[in-house]
């Protein structure tokens, strides 16, 4: 099992930094839904998968149910977006908005919610361990 700070430096950082990348696109995305945007969110997220699969060694035992979800949501979300793309063949000022097949391929926002408040939780830990030690 590896330590909380190594967990936290490795996956938990990183995963807060491009979740919070990805809803930053989505933020732009959502005020105009075009390729260019839509891409930008494919991007981001990518990185969020990219980690999680790469380091999940580092998924603490309380967010793998969380983690399993999140991660099947974007294997849903990146086979549409594929299929979208190839049926469209969008430039990037194209409009590109497609709607999920059913109600279970949805983002699950309270997965994100326990995961940052995991992060948050950790953090404040490791910070306070760090200043009784100064």
């Amino acid at each position: 099992m590896h330590i909380k700070k190594d967990q936290f430096n490795t996956l938990l950082q990183p995963l807060y930094f491009f979740m919070q990348l990805s809803g930053t696109a989505y933020k732009k995305y959502s005020a105009n839904r075009i390729f260019l945007h839509a891409e930008a969110i494919r991007l981001a997220n990518k990185k969020v998968y990219k980690l999680l699969i790469d380091q999940a060694s580092y998924i603490p035992d309380e967010l793998q149910p969380d983690i399993l979800q999140l991660l099947n949501h974007y294997d849903i979300w990146f086979t549409q977006f594929k299929m979208h793309k190839k049926k469209l063949k969008p430039s990037l000022s194209d409009e590109f908005v497609f709607y999920q097949l059913d109600n279970q391929s949805a983002f699950p926002k309270l997965v994100k919610e326990r995961i940052v408040a995991y992060y948050n939780q950790l953090k404040q830990e490791i910070n306070s361990k760090t200043l009784v030690g100064q």
